[in-house]
């Protein structure tokens, strides 16, 4: 009976260890999820007010043409964002305007065209999924390649007027890109449904 017993304890033992090794095999890419899920931006609510009160220093007229939020901001220094804002009257300059994780805004000006031509701009009104909903859409969307920790420092999520088939569409892109080599993606969703809208190669 005790050798039994003794039997059926190993038995036990060994499953128990097997169980345990699905799981952390198992939980790898769910804990990436976890660990993307806890990146956290400023809001469009937040940040627009202050970008637009540094850039209206330079211009009066402005428009905000597009905005992209760096996927890590970890350190104290480093850019949490930049916008490109145009003049209503006249596409040239633009603006190039930087935020920083200390308070710190930069102001670059452009004497040529805004690099995402087209007829529109961004209205405060335009949007209703900011970009921390867009960024948990994205990341539990089962169509979204892992992102790697290593590609975080040049990857973005960036707002913008796309050109789709039957016509421009304000949407979210998502931009993944290792920091070595080549083979960026984008993924679209649409910032106001927040529907997917699939993926894109590195020329669009």
């Amino acid at each position: 009976m005790n050798d039994y017993k003794m039997r059926i304890g190993l038995l036990t033992s060994l499953l128990w260890v097997w169980i345990g090794s699905c799981q952390i095999i198992g939980a790898e890419p769910l804990s990436n999820r976890d660990s993307l899920s806890r990146i956290t931006f400023p809001s469009l609510e937040t940040i627009l007010p202050i970008l637009e009160s540094e850039v209206a220093n330079f211009e009066d007229e402005i428009a905000l043409d597009s905005i992209a939020f760096q996927l890590s901001n970890e350190h104290p220094d480093e850019r949490l964002l930049y916008a490109v804002y145009v003049s209503e009257d006249d596409p040239h300059p633009y603006y190039f305007v930087e935020y920083f994780s200390d308070g710190r805004v930069e102001i670059k000006e452009r004497n040529f065209p805004a690099p995402n031509k087209h007829p529109y701009i961004i209205d405060s009104s335009e949007w209703k999924v900011d970009v921390n909903e867009a960024w948990q859409l994205f990341i539990s969307n089962p169509e979204i390649r892992p992102i790697d920790e290593s590609e975080l420092e040049c990857s973005s999520l960036m707002l913008f007027y796309k050109d789709l088939s039957e016509g421009y569409r304000l949407v979210w892109k998502l931009a993944i890109k290792p920091c070595e080599g080549e083979g960026i993606i984008q993924y679209h969703l649409d910032a106001n449904t927040g529907e997917y809208l699939g993926v894109d190669g590195a020329n669009n």
